[in-house]
């Protein structure tokens, strides 16, 4: 193992997002109102920022994956910046040893955007044999969420996870289903010892 060597990352992302909208099929009382001409597609710009800081056992990071509120309207686009229209994400986990064949990884997460209920997601993993990962997870007001995965080698990972919405969605929804294959890359041979936590 690499010992608790601590790491404190940042990153500013840009880029373009690709924005598309079809009005053909609405039917409109007016039919000449111009807010709802057809748009084919739209290329708007947008970046985000985070901060990082991990060790071998724990990590806590401060995200805000979006700083522009992009609005495609017809008259043409409107880019803005404001802290109002801002998410904050506010994450943290830690692993335990249980024992020499069990870890526990419990995390939070912290969402918080103006005008809204401040909104948290909690989970517990268990992490068997260095192989087997199995947890579960809440997120306040809104759905819980079933995990389980596989470390198939100190660098390939693979994850299923189910959410259950717990919100008036749930009429309309019977849940979502997500996988996850997870590969980390590492250019020296003796990097990785060990498995990645995060």
């Amino acid at each position: 193992r690499t010992g608790y060597n601590s790491h404190l990352s940042f990153g500013l992302s840009g880029g373009m997002i690709n924005h598309r909208e079809d009005r053909n099929e609405l039917m409109l009382i007016n039919e000449n109102d111009h807010v709802f001409d057809p748009i084919a597609s739209v290329m708007v710009p947008n970046s985000g920022f985070g901060m990082y800081f991990y060790t071998d056992r724990y990590y806590v990071g401060l995200s805000v994956p979006r700083l522009i509120q992009n609005n495609v309207m017809a008259s043409g686009i409107r880019n803005t910046v404001s802290t109002k229209d801002w998410h904050f994400y506010l994450t943290s986990a830690v692993v335990m040893d249980a024992s020499e064949n069990l870890k526990f990884k419990p995390s939070i997460m912290i969402k918080e955007v103006y005008g809204a209920p401040l909104q948290g997601e909690i989970s517990v993993q268990g992490l068997v044999k260095d192989f087997w990962w199995i947890g579960g997870a809440y997120r306040t007001g809104d759905a819980v969420s079933a995990i389980m995965g596989f470390q198939l080698s100190s660098q390939l990972h693979f994850f299923y996870s189910y959410d259950y919405t717990l919100s008036k969605l749930n009429s309309y929804s019977s849940g979502s289903h997500e996988v996850t294959i997870g590969y980390d890359f590492s250019f020296k041979r003796n990097r990785i010892a060990s498995p990645r936590y995060f």
